[in-house]
């Protein structure tokens, strides 16, 4: 089983603290994955805040 299907759960149940646990775990991988394909940092951080916020709201959509 996926370990962060339960913050999906949690986060469509309004718990904030999932998302913040989904950005510790992701967060830098992402970070990465991106600055290596754009290779600009500011472009690269702003699609890591940009793929949070559409996670957190539309959590509600998701199926695994």
């Amino acid at each position: 089983m996926d370990p962060d299907l339960p913050l999906i759960a949690a986060l469509r149940d309004n718990d904030d603290s999932a998302l913040t646990e989904l950005m510790s775990r992701h967060r830098e991988a992402l970070y990465y994955f991106t600055y290596r394909y754009l290779r600009d940092e500011t472009a690269a951080r702003d699609v890591v805040q940009e793929t949070f916020v559409r996670v957190y709201f539309k959590a509600d959509r998701f199926q695994p």
